[in-house]
């Protein structure tokens, strides 16, 4: 039986492991915390399952995903092999745990970053973040080099929706100054809009390198934005009714 490299021909369990013995549940437990976490994917796990998830992304990044074996992660990590399935059920879900680590801090040490209300200086403050998000390098290259993997996993394919809806979230929070003003359905389409310009010129910026200068594009996206958020405000307040009609037209 093949327990090294990718299996494609199993899906992977990354929702618990089912057993009865002390030890399976101690690891159908590891599991279920890992994936219940999406505000943190490392939260509360002990430092080898973290050694393993750091582990599998410098090997990503030096090497790529076809490197990615289970004897490589626990020589990288300075780890026994069996603790992949012990805390993360099979490979599958530590590819899923460093692909939710990737870009996790990121996004939450974005909350920190916004201190005001004011419209305009919370703009300028979307697009400084959006822009150093895209700006990230490696972390981004490790998701980028998991994310067409995932798209072939029925159980990893679920769980980056989820990591998706979560990022939205996330941005709906940079978005709090308006996000009562505007209609939802359109608000989630902003949302949505605005992390395919991030990962989208992330690419770009991969691609090119140097060469390529994404305070341009963002620097055109913050002009867009000055403009069209003002009127999708205006049109969703009309479509509630709570205009203000000493605003004017």
């Amino acid at each position: 039986m093949q327990t090294d490299g990718l299996s494609p021909q199993s899906l992977p369990d990354v929702t618990g492991v089912s057993g009865t013995s002390p030890a399976e549940r101690r690891r159908s437990a590891h599991v279920q915390d890992w994936e219940s976490n999406l505000d943190d994917p490392l939260m509360g796990m002990p430092q080898p399952a973290r050694n393993l998830v750091q582990a599998a992304k410098r090997i990503i990044i030096r090497e790529g995903l076809p490197a990615l074996t289970l004897n490589a992660v626990a020589r990288e990590a300075g780890e026994n092999k069996a603790m992949t399935a012990y805390y993360f059920g099979n490979k599958e879900g530590l590819i899923a745990a460093a692909h939710d680590s990737a870009v996790h801090d990121e996004y939450i040490g974005s909350k920190a970053r916004f201190d005001t209300d004011d419209k305009e200086q919370r703009l300028a403050e979307i697009v400084q973040e959006m822009l150093r998000i895209s700006a990230l390098g490696d972390e981004l290259r490790v998701a980028f080099e998991l994310t067409p993997h995932a798209l072939r996993h029925k159980a990893l394919r679920k769980r980056l929706r989820q990591l998706y809806r979560w990022y939205a979230e996330v941005r709906l929070e940079w978005l709090r100054p308006w996000a009562d003003s505007v209609e939802l359905e359109t608000l989630e389409g902003l949302l949505e809009l605005l992390g395919a310009i991030i990962d989208g010129l992330a690419i770009q910026h991969m691609v090119s390198g140097e060469s390529f200068d994404l305070n341009r594009p963002y620097r055109v996206l913050g002009d867009l934005l000055r403009i069209v958020l003002p009127q999708l405000e205006r049109e969703g307040e009309q479509i509630d009714g709570t205009a203000d009609p000493s605003r004017g037209s």
